[in-house]
Order: C-alpha cells, then sequence, then structure tokens
C-alpha cells in the first residue's frame, strides 16, 4: 500500500511517505508499544501527503501542461 501511495504522487520525499501514513493511523495521537501508531487509513494518507507536498511546493494550485 505504501508504494501504491507513492507512486501516485511520485513527487513525494520517502519521509514525507512515511509521515503521512503515520499521522492517517488510528491511534496516531496517542501510540503504544504494541500498536504503534495503529492501522493507517491510506485515503487519509493519500490527502496529508498532498497536503505535505503542496507546502513544501509553496502552492496549493499547479498546472501540469504536457
Amino acid at each position: 500500500m505504501a508504494t501504491c501511495l507513492w507512486q501516485s504522487l511520485p513527487e513525494a520525499k520517502a519521509y514525507e511517505v512515511k509521515r503521512a501514513i503515520e499521522k492517517s493511523a488510528h491511534i496516531y495521537e496517542k501510540p503504544d508499544s504494541l500498536m504503534g501508531y495503529g492501522v493507517p487509513d491510506f485515503k487519509l494518507a493519500n490527502q496529508i501527503l498532498k497536503e505535505i507536498i503542496s507546502k513544501r511546493d509553496g502552492s496549493e494550485k499547479k498546472w501540469l501542461v504536457y
């Protein structure tokens, strides 16, 4: 699933993908030693990753012309 997430946004860096997956997990706010951050939600991780990339690039909307 992590590979599919990264493939959907190839401009993301590895640490950004990891951070998005961690933030999407169900117990991210209170991780423990047994479950870690919990079960990730990859739809939410995709949204988080898009936000991370847009903040890094400094623009919310980008036009790509092919």
